[in-house]
């Protein structure tokens, strides 16, 4: 009797336990804070040719530097075609350890 007694408290307790674990697992997931310490953007606008067309995102290379970036499909007005050219207003880090760069808006030029 004590023995089963024992087996069913310490099933419990591992089950609240990994419950618990889960939960703060999930709860970390969510957090959509910065993470890494303050960081400094400067605002700049590039020039961009659409390189190639991915099924949830459009790679757009730099006509400068070659310099490639990730486009969301969501900043372009219509969709884009292969050989397209766009101003891009980017966010470009300065300091700190966050995204290299956030692509603000892409204006057909």
């Amino acid at each position: 009797m004590i023995i089963e007694r024992v087996k069913q408290i310490t099933s419990k307790l591992i089950f609240v336990t990994l419950s618990l674990i889960f939960a703060l697992a999930s709860f970390g997931c969510m957090q959509q804070e910065m993470v890494g310490g303050p960081c400094e953007y400067r605002s700049e606008q590039v020039a961009a040719v659409v390189d190639k067309l991915q099924d949830e995102y459009v790679l757009m290379m730099h006509e400068e530097d070659d310099f490639v970036y990730v486009v969301d499909y969501g900043l372009f007005d219509g969709k884009p075609t292969l050989g397209d050219r766009y101003m891009l207003a980017i966010e470009v880090i300065t300091s700190g350890t966050c995204t290299p760069y956030v692509v603000q808006s892409a204006t057909k030029s």
